[in-house]
């Protein structure tokens, strides 16, 4: 049947159609089907978005925000400056920068500015970056976010984005500057010129938060040092910047937006008076200006009225002159108020007098910064809070670890958090030594109840915990727990937690994720036994500065000592078979100078260690090496990070392996 036998007023010239006033009688279908490549293109675009870093996710619900009658100065100043918009044609800050110190409140400023805009139908995007969520401090995560959100609120721009995603579905794998220009700012032009009229309806404000806690890559780099991290990580903040700035300022973007960050590099710099947007962007700074000594105490006599009726105390407590206090050692930073009515009676549990008057206690002496430093109060309140636990090194080390590692589906790329219970596990921790790791934390972390713990993560309130803990003339050495602590932790969990693999057969037959890992060079990334594409723990400690050979000296005889205990053969044989190429490897980067070893001497776990691997070779009727390739592993044990890469590295890969081209180290 002819393709135009039910079409009418059609004329054909040269086989080409000249009018198209064509009657259809099968109408429903094609619409049906355009509403299918729509509905198809948005379920591509969310599989590749970060929902946890809009507003309103499930993930937020808790997120921190404005309390009642608190920070409304500048809550209205944001709000007057985004209503603005009938002058839009003669207004040249349609950008707005907040910034202010750690603590000052930017996020919750941020998080009611966008509760407010979606209540007032004037919120078209929001995006929260996050330094504890791998996917909300990845630059590629921004741009298709911020575009499934336009896509929801702004029905004019849903088809073209949806047609953007079909057509090309690679574009999550491209740059920033192609991903803006396809999913966003084509699809405006679009539209526009199908309807310039509706342009004038559009939800006009987009937040974004957070923006230094961006330092993540995209794509990831392979073993980035950390210098070249925190360079990488500002090239991706300024490219943000430009991009946003360049498109709103040639109005190709039709948004206000509002962002907020640390008055940090390359923020600074981009909107200081000489630089390249700062006399177009309105700049609100988070100071005196607007008074939040009395925000803070508004907030905390809120605070303290829901306490007094839960532990049912007199209501003259805490008396003016506390609550004075601890207005005054806040110092205008709102995270130190919080984290006090956290303390004191975050809990039902909670002992509100006695942990009142712990906080009162800790001064400024116990800062190792002294006095000099911004933070000094903030900072003598963390270490007492810190040093109450029973093991202060070891919640630390417990706590940073957790924070670090993350899990990564290979089907569509996106990271997720482990939950809490699969943390516990990896750390061999049960109730009761959870409880003692982590129970006194739960003022600065977010400590699942038990029965949340196999749906929730592990986190920290506020980055200024982990800013405090990341500097050893803040925290002090005896609470300065650095990176290659956190990899030796790795590397004997890996070691204790494969000898019950025997057990586990197959990968499926036991919950417990970390069985059978792999590592990828880029980020410490390991992934499940069971199926390479899918699940890679991803875990973000700096590779060099980790894993060289030389910095991890000083954790060395903790590592040996596991291997000593270990026994070998029993912990290689579920390997050999498939990880032969892995096993020469380790036969490698067991000699090593922080194991004991020299030039033509090996420690005993090395000889120990080499023996069991040339043993399970043997039985799996495996190659050896050559006896040239022996003698030259003899001779050259690995000593620095620019010979030899670390033995932590070796027990990582038989895990697993490295996804990176080994050469052949067997005779061919």
């Amino acid at each position: 049947m002819s393709a135009f036998s039910k079409a009418r007023n059609v004329t054909l010239t040269d086989s080409a159609v000249t009018s198209t006033v064509l009657t259809i009688h099968n109408s429903t279908h094609v619409n049906q089907s355009a509403s299918n490549v729509v509905a198809d293109g948005m379920k591509i675009l969310f599989d590749h978005i970060a929902p946890d870093a809009i507003h309103d996710s499930s993930a937020r619900f808790d997120a921190p925000r404005c309390s009642e009658g608190t920070r409304e100065g500048v809550q209205d100043d944001i709000m007057t400056w985004t209503y603005g918009l009938p002058d839009v044609g003669h207004d040249l800050t349609l950008l707005l920068w907040m910034y202010g110190a750690a603590g000052a409140g930017k996020s919750a400023i941020q998080q009611s500015i966008a509760e407010r805009g979606a209540s007032e139908r004037i919120l078209a995007a929001s995006f929260f970056f996050s330094h504890q969520d791998p996917e909300r401090d990845n630059p590629g995560k921004l741009f298709p976010t911020l575009a499934y959100q336009l896509a929801v609120k702004i029905p004019d721009l849903q088809p073209y984005i949806a047609h953007a995603v079909i057509s090309d579905v690679s574009i999550f794998t491209k740059s920033a500057e192609v991903q803006m220009e396809a999913l966003i700012l084509d699809p405006i032009s679009r539209a526009t010129q199908a309807n310039p009229a509706s342009v004038e309806a559009w939800p006009k404000l987009v937040v974004i938060d957070g923006l230094d806690e961006c330092k993540h890559t995209y794509p990831r780099p392979v073993n980035p040092l950390p210098e070249e991290e925190d360079d990488q990580g500002e090239s991706q903040q300024l490219l943000i910047l430009t991009l946003l700035h360049n498109n709103i300022a040639s109005r190709r973007l039709p948004f206000r937006v509002v962002l907020a960050s640390r008055p940090d590099q390359p923020m600074r710099g981009y909107f200081s008076p000489e630089g390249h947007a700062g006399a177009v962007t309105r700049q609100i700074i988070l100071d005196d200006r607007y008074k939040p000594a009395v925000d803070i105490r508004k907030y905390l006599g809120l605070a303290f009225t829901t306490i007094r009726t839960r532990h049912q105390l007199p209501p003259n407590w805490p008396p003016e002159d506390v609550i004075d206090d601890i207005v005054d050692r806040s110092s205008g930073q709102f995270i130190y108020a919080s984290t006090v009515i956290r303390f004191v009676g975050g809990r039902p549990t909670s002992r509100p007098r006695e942990n009142l008057q712990f906080i009162l206690d800790a001064n400024t002496s116990s800062s190792p910064s002294g006095s000099t430093n911004p933070y000094s109060r903030l900072d003598a309140m963390y270490r007492a809070i810190l040093k109450a636990c029973p093991d202060p090194q070891d919640s630390i080390l417990c706590l940073k670890f957790s924070l670090h590692i993350s899990w990564r589906s290979g089907s569509d790329g996106n990271f997720n958090r482990f939950t809490a219970s699969k943390i516990d596990s990896f750390l061999q921790l049960d109730a009761y030594e959870s409880t003692k790791i982590f129970g006194s934390l739960h003022s600065l972390v977010s400590v699942p109840e038990r029965n949340e713990a196999d749906t929730k993560s592990y986190g920290v309130y506020h980055k200024s915990l982990m800013d405090f803990l990341n500097n050893v003339r803040r925290c002090g050495e005896d609470l300065y727990i650095p990176d290659e602590a956190v990899a030796a932790k790795i590397s004997i969990q890996l070691l204790r937690t494969s000898s019950m693999i025997s057990e586990c057969v197959s990968p499926t037959s036991c919950d417990n994720v970390i069985h059978g890992a792999k590592l990828c060079t880029s980020d410490i990334t390991f992934l499940h036994e069971g199926d390479y594409s899918y699940n890679y723990i991803h875990c973000p400690i700096p590779w060099w500065g980790s894993l060289g050979g030389t910095p991890l000296l000083g954790y060395a005889d903790i590592v040996k000592a596991e291997l000593d205990r270990v026994g070998p053969d029993v912990w290689l044989a579920p390997k050999v078979k498939a990880r032969t190429d892995e096993l020469v490897q380790l036969y490698v980067w067991v000699h090593c100078v922080p194991f004991g070893c020299g030039y033509l001497r090996c420690s005993n776990t090395c000889r120990r260690w080499r023996q069991a691997i040339r043993t399970q070779l043997t039985l799996a009727g495996v190659k050896l090496p050559n006896a040239a390739w022996r003698l030259l592993s003899a001779l050259a044990p690995p000593r620095t990070k620019t010979s030899y890469l670390s033995p932590y590295e070796a027990i990582w890969r038989m895990r697993g392996c490295f996804q990176h081209n080994w050469r052949n180290l067997y005779n061919q």
